[in-house]
């Protein structure tokens, strides 16, 4: 039973055009500068039988001066539009910074707002609060508004699970996998694909156990065990053979599929998966995200790896007692660690897939990029921290040849220190204590300003900074110009959210908030979007 809550029937309001605004803008100005040229020129080509080039010569300068910024304007609608499909680009900013709408924390929607996605001009949240069921909520993106609410079956089939939500072939994929309780034996999956317009159930399926599901790219991947034991033997290893297939979420078409060898399993405890039955193997299905949209799928069983890319086609098989963590950056590139790695402390370094098949150990970790565009596909940007500093180093994603290096700010100690960078345009920002441009080719240091570092975003022509108190607590924002350094302007997002005049103490500031807007969220729980 799915129950659909509709609010309101009026279409979402969509976002101000920045490009529109400033065009209407360009051709009052425009009329205006005409007019003056009308009044310099008109009464000295009072006798226009006389003077017929005046009158052509004052539209033409009219003309020009509109017709010039149109194309200008046309080219910033296109990078506009381009840079709006970058995920974590903030939507344009400007001075006077102003709180849009609010909402309370203590509503689905101020929850939905922060860990929710965007599907069209709507927010969408899969939510389990209280011990209720399962609700999916769908937020106006523009106003906060709530567009309608779907409770997704009865809980008690899964347990504490919470379905995993995402926009995929134009409809809201979701999946869970879960039980009753602990170690209680079978699992249940149960997929669904909801109309993002009014929340209707479109298509739901229920599957038994050893089944896994998962929203990639625009397909649900539905992995299951299709040969070998339901339940482990008395002792020792079995073998199994699983089948992944691509679906279209709304119909079940089936777009790709694949059936594996048969692979030796045997029983392991996974202590993060509360029902997985430790008599029982572990395995594990996931997408695989580099800086864009994720289109590759992961299937763990027992020791056994693959990576699926988006047409099913198998990019790697890997065994390894224990197994890998797999994860993609720029181009494509796939990096892997181990997994069950137990007590030990020391991590081993990330490993990359060269071309050539084999796997080169990696000095330092992937930088955490809030935006990347891909505009540097053939380099694998890596962090690096020791006692004298932290290094930035860009690697040759097809040979592991190290292509440059250089020095980003202090070593990596303490909460005072947030790493995090920009990828744009071919540029590279990272705000490790100064903030600081490179050119991604080269390693060239484009520009620095001191001390200006902290956690980093962008609408596509500012760097955006949190700023904090000096014990770390958020309290706005300073923005600089992304091609040249120089500051532009600060915003006191604490005293945007105060309360009869006194301020107020801030939980965070985040730029991740699914409306492509800065999001605050105060001490009481209020969550507030800015633009």
């Amino acid at each position: 039973m799915v129950d659909v809550e509709l609010v309101g029937d009026e279409p979402p309001r969509g976002e101000p055009d920045p490009v529109t605004e400033w065009l209407r803008r360009v051709a009052a100005t425009g009329a205006r500068a005409a007019q003056r040229v009308g009044a310099v020129v008109g009464p000295r080509a009072a006798r226009a039988w006389r003077r017929p080039t005046v009158r052509w010569v004052a539209l033409g300068l009219a003309a020009a001066v509109v017709v010039v910024p149109v194309a200008d304007a046309s080219r910033e609608r296109t990078r506009l539009a381009a840079l709006a499909q970058v995920p974590g680009l903030l939507a344009p900013l400007h001075p006077g910074l102003r709180v849009l709408y609010t909402l309370p924390g203590s509503d689905y929607g101020g929850t939905a707002l922060q860990d929710g996605f965007l599907v069209g001009r709507t927010v969408v949240d899969a939510l389990s609060l209280f011990g209720e069921n399962s609700t999916l909520v769908a937020l106006d993106a523009a106003t906060g508004a709530r567009r309608w609410s779907t409770t997704l079956g009865d809980r008690d089939a899964w347990g504490d699970a919470i379905p995993r939500c995402a926009a995929a072939g134009g409809v809201v994929a979701c999946e869970v996998t879960g039980g009753p309780g602990r170690a209680s034996g079978p699992t249940v999956t149960t997929t669904w694909a909801v109309d993002p317009a009014d929340g209707r159930l479109l298509r739901g399926v229920t599957y038994g156990d050893h089944v896994l599901a998962a929203t990639v790219g625009d397909l649900m991947v539905v992995a299951q065990q299709v040969a070998g034991p339901d339940r482990a033997p008395a002792s020792g290893a079995w073998s199994v053979t699983w089948r992944v297939t691509g679906q279209d979420p709304a119909t079940g078409a089936t777009r790709w599929t694949w059936t594996g060898p048969a692979v030796r399993v045997a029983a392991e405890d996974e202590p993060t998966d509360p029902f997985h039955d430790p008599t029982d193997y572990g395995a594990d299905l996931y997408p695989v995200a580099g800086p864009l949209r994720a289109t590759d799928t992961a299937l763990r069983v027992g020791d056994d790896t693959w990576l699926f890319g988006a047409g099913g086609t198998v990019r790697v098989h890997l065994h390894r007692a224990g197994g890998w963590a797999l994860t993609e950056t720029r181009g494509g590139s796939v990096v892997r660690q181990p997994l069950d790695l137990g007590a030990v402390r020391a991590r081993p370094p990330w490993e990359l897939l060269l071309d050539d098949g084999t796997w080169r150990p990696l000095a330092g970790t992937p930088l955490p990029a809030v935006v990347d565009d891909g505009s540097v596909p053939d380099a694998v940007l890596l962090t690096s921290t020791s006692g004298t500093g932290t290094t930035l180093t860009a690697v040759d994603r097809h040979t592991g040849a190290t292509l440059w290096q250089a020095p980003i700010g202090p070593p990596v100690v303490g909460p005072r220190f947030t790493l995090s960078g920009v990828v744009l345009d071919g540029r590279v920002y990272t705000g490790l204590q100064d903030l600081r441009a490179f050119d991604a080719a080269t390693g060239r240091p484009l520009w620095t300003v001191a001390g200006a570092g902290g956690w980093l975003s962008t609408d596509g022509t500012l760097a955006v900074v949190l700023t904090t108190s000096a014990q770390g607590f958020p309290l706005g924002v300073r923005t600089y110009a992304l091609a040249d350094g120089r500051a532009r302007w600060t915003a006191d997002v604490r005293a945007l959210l105060a309360t009869q005049g006194k301020d107020v103490n801030l939980s965070t500031i985040t730029f991740g908030l699914p409306v492509r807007h800065i999001g605050a969220v105060r001490a009481d729980g209020l969550v507030a979007v800015l633009g």
